[in-house]
């Protein structure tokens, strides 16, 4: 098992522009697996005093969003679901079309580390979700800024 932090910051060229910093982790079976071939087994993010925690599903934990407007997005999602939205569980949803594209190209975790950090989209909402029926939420949010990965 490898520890993959990340790392949600602003950027000079890419600042946030609503929501906050935050931070977190990805536990992946070896960095040299593309994040497509090897569900994590722990997906957390932490912020301020808030710290969220999921398992993302064996079969469907991992899905790439192309989208025909250019926004592209990565997610790690808890529910076992095929479809975009699920109906509860918790998902990360990272939208970056550069982080998008280098997924689907077959980087690596060490790739994406090396090849880091990555632009977020600053119209979209790269976030830590919480699907909880009857009160779904974002627990950790931002538009624009970067993610960066290091090892753990």
């Amino acid at each position: 098992m490898a520890l993959v932090n990340y790392t949600i910051s602003t950027d000079p060229g890419n600042p946030i522009v609503d929501g906050f910093a935050w931070s977190g982790s990805i536990d992946v079976p070896s960095l040299s697996n593309t994040p497509g071939s090897a569900i994590p087994t722990s997906v957390s993010g932490v912020s301020g005093g808030l710290t969220v925690t999921f398992t993302p599903d064996s079969t469907n934990g991992y899905y790439a969003y192309p989208s025909n407007d250019g926004n592209h997005y990565v997610t790690f999602r808890s529910q076992n679901i095929a479809t975009q939205y699920p109906n509860n569980g918790k998902s990360l949803d990272i939208w970056s079309a550069v982080l998008y594209s280098d997924i689907n190209g077959g980087k690596t975790w060490q790739g994406l580390i090396d090849d880091g950090p990555y632009n977020l989209n600053s119209v979209k909402y790269t976030l830590l979700y919480d699907y909880t029926p009857g009160n779904p939420s974002a627990q950790m949010w931002c538009r624009g800024g970067k993610i960066t990965f290091t090892a753990g």
